[in-house]
């Protein structure tokens, strides 16, 4: 029994020369440089619990799944170290390197990427991809064809019996665009979407019968618009000959499709908008011209009317039938002046013939008075040519050619 204990005790105790005693610090250098080269960096699915946001900035928490949990860290200045899902209870994704910490003898994982579970893989498909057809200048603005001026028959490829026909309809009619809309009927998502996809654009491109090609659905999920991020069909698009608009999805919503397309929309009704929004221009310009051509009309109208006013009254005026009634009226008015005023002047003339009879025979009494004859004529001055214009006892003047003499009939015949 002591034997035993002695060579038990022998077999414990270390050499003098210490050659296999390490140190906590070499041991956790061991542990250091075995796992972080053999590891590297890993994808980890956990749930976040005992989280902690350090005044630095940096973020300490555990992944834990039902058996076990890690320790992680989440650097500040890190692109997802803000995100609202980074909260206790969260389930991520995260891609990180393993890393031993030395002097707690802990190993950790240093998060460089964290995101929401379940979206993760398409998501970091989504930024490769999206990388990808970037560098090969897929997305390059310059490649990217204008809209036409004013659309007037479009292909839109979408489900059929979905919200966003109907949103998109509605708002054509509502804002009267005019031209035609042929709905291509295709799955917009599901394992089926991608090749319907395809064929309608295929077929609507080399129709020759559309101005422009919507591709549009409703908002969803990431894997419900997965279809739209297909390699093929984002390709297909870019190529597309005829001008494209993408409007999948809402407004936070972006596929590779919409980077693709020509043009985006936010919504299939922002689409329909854009694309009946050249229509409103139209017709508003057409309302203005067409108003402005009224204005005019009627001012030439206007103008027309005074004219042939003018000259109605300028026929009636000098038609002979007016002519002969203006100068018959004005003949009427002149006439009783024309009576008093010829009247008149005949009476001058008579007054001037009886003042020039009467100074005439004055001057010819004159003359036989001087001769030595004398005139008769009563006192009223009125001269007597018969004695029988006179009776006894009548008062008479003699007149000579010197002067008058009353006198007194005596005796008259």
């Amino acid at each position: 029994m002591a034997a035993a204990q002695q060579t038990e005790l022998l077999l414990s105790e270390p050499s003098s020369s210490g050659d296999y005693i390490h140190s906590v610090t070499q041991i956790n250098e061991r542990v250091r440089a075995l796992i972080e080269p053999a590891l590297g960096t890993v994808w980890v699915r956990g749930e976040i619990s005992n989280l902690r946001r350090q005044a630095s900035g940096h973020s300490y928490f555990t992944l834990k799944d039902t058996a076990s949990q890690l320790s992680a860290v989440l650097f500040r200045g890190n692109s997802t170290a803000e995100h609202s899902f980074l909260v206790d209870g969260a389930q991520v994704i995260a891609f990180g390197a393993l890393s031993v910490y030395t002097p707690r003898g802990s190993y950790q994982i240093v998060i460089r990427h964290l995101m929401p579970d379940g979206q993760g893989r398409l998501q970091l498909e989504f930024a490769r991809l999206k990388a990808q057809l970037t560098a090969e200048g897929l997305f390059d603005p310059a490649r990217k064809k204008q809209l036409p001026a004013h659309v007037k028959r479009i292909a839109i490829i979408t489900s059929p019996t979905g919200a966003a026909i109907r949103d998109f309809i509605s708002v054509l009619r509502r804002r009267q665009w005019w031209g035609t809309v042929h709905v291509l009927p295709a799955a917009v998502q599901g394992d089926a979407a991608v090749a319907e996809i395809r064929a309608q654009l295929d077929w609507a491109e080399h129709s020759n019968l559309f101005d422009l090609i919507v591709l549009a659905r409703g908002g969803g999920s990431l894997e419900d618009l997965w279809a739209f991020n297909d390699e093929g069909l984002v390709r297909a698009i870019a190529s597309c000959s005829i001008s494209t608009l993408s409007a999948v999805g809402h407004e936070i919503d972006f596929t590779l499709s919409d980077f693709a397309a020509d043009w985006r929309a936010e919504t299939p009704t922002a689409a329909a908008e854009r694309i009946s929004s050249d229509s409103l221009q139209l017709r508003d310009r057409m309302q203005s011209a067409t108003e402005r051509l009224q204005r005019i009309s009627l001012s030439v109208l206007e103008q027309n009317k005074l004219r042939l006013q003018h000259a109605h009254n300028l026929w009636v005026r000098l038609s002979p039938e007016r002519m002969v009634q203006t100068y018959a009226q004005r003949l009427d008015d002149l006439w009783p002046r024309a009576q008093q005023h010829i009247g008149a002047r005949i009476q001058q003339i008579k007054d001037r013939c009886e003042s020039l009879t009467l100074r005439l025979n004055n001057a010819r009494l004159e003359r036989t008075l001087d001769r030595g004859f004398a005139a008769i004529k009563t006192p009223q001055g009125q001269y007597i040519t018969s004695a029988r214009e006179i009776s006894s006892g009548t008062h008479i003047a003699i007149q000579f050619a010197d002067g008058e003499l009353p006198a007194t009939v005596e005796e008259s015949r």
